[in-house]
């Protein structure tokens, strides 16, 4: 998989998480809240997801010293924009904790043009 530039990819991220994720959902997502905290290692930059029913939140936290996240993923910014596309698996970047909440994350996400 081609790699993308880190600033690209932050700015990618950043649309995902704030425009389209952030948007109430038509899924039923998860109860209790599942959390997914991402950290790039190329650029300081982290980023704090709660998949919830029918709502993702999202917070540029400092995801890598909170307590509590059922799932961390650490990797380039390019990879990390690449995981949250459903381009590439949770085995392709470093995770920590239950990797389920990858793969909610890519069964709830839908970006919809409509």
């Amino acid at each position: 998989m081609t790699a993308y530039p880190m600033e690209f990819s932050v700015y990618g991220i950043e649309e995902l998480l704030f425009v389209f994720a952030s948007r109430p959902r038509r899924h039923d997502g998860t109860e209790p809240p599942r959390t997914l905290d991402m950290s790039a290692t190329d650029v300081d930059a982290q980023w704090s997801l709660s998949i919830a029913p029918k709502q993702v939140t999202v917070d540029r936290s400092a995801a890598s010293a909170r307590e509590g996240a059922d799932c961390h993923v650490r990797a380039s910014a390019s990879d990390l924009y690449l995981l949250l596309w459903n381009r590439i698996d949770v085995h392709d970047v470093e995770a920590a904790g239950d990797t389920t909440v990858v793969d909610l994350w890519r069964t709830t996400m839908r970006v919809r043009w409509t």
